[in-house]
């Protein structure tokens, strides 16, 4: 009877501990080490009731469709990386048009900006619209499923491209300078 007794006791108690450690993980609240709360969006399979806090506007010298597409999307990458977030946090460019699998972790900002372009059609100038999605993160990874030229796509950070569509983001180290490689991060002190 005295064994019964001891093995339910400590079948109750590891209930007990597992039970706070999952009550401690859930009150935990995410991304408490990020400036804001991190968001996601329909095209990630997890959400996040919590809604961020919106972002400040990106300015609009930095928004404005006055280079080619490549260009900007090149400039917009540089500003976020750079200036926004001081190279704190990886950061990612993306053509809305494209399919892709995009899991970020630990979100500090996701928002859209907008490219106008003018193109010629017959001789006849037509405008187009651009949607481009801008995250700011601090790990994750992406499969690129669409086309992956200059126009569509950048990013910049700590991060390995095992494949010509795919990346693979660590958490940018404080003090590192990040330069852009086609196929690896380069980084110096």
């Amino acid at each position: 009877m005295l064994p019964l007794i001891m093995w339910s006791l400590t079948a109750a108690l590891v209930l007990f501990l597992a039970t706070m450690a999952m009550s401690r993980l859930l009150r935990r609240p995410v991304g408490a080490d990020v400036e804001t709360q991190p968001m996601l969006d329909e095209k990630q399979s997890v959400h996040h009731p919590a809604e961020p806090q919106a972002p400040a506007k990106l300015p609009e010298h930095i928004t404005e469709s006055s280079v080619a597409r490549d260009a900007w999307v090149l400039r917009m990458t540089q500003h976020v990386f750079d200036e926004r977030h001081r190279g704190r946090y990886n950061v990612l460019v993306m053509n809305e048009e494209l399919e892709y699998f995009f899991n970020p972790e630990n979100v500090v900002e996701d928002t859209y900006s907008e490219y106008h372009s003018t193109d010629l059609e017959d001789g006849v100038s037509r405008g187009r619209t651009i949607k481009y999605r801008i995250t700011v993160f601090r790990s994750g990874s992406l499969v690129n499923l669409g086309d992956g030229g200059d126009i569509n796509w950048d990013w910049k950070g700590n991060f390995d491209r095992p494949s010509a569509k795919t990346l693979t983001f660590r958490p940018c180290v404080a003090g590192t300078h990040y330069q852009q490689d086609p196929w690896q991060a380069l980084a110096s002190k």
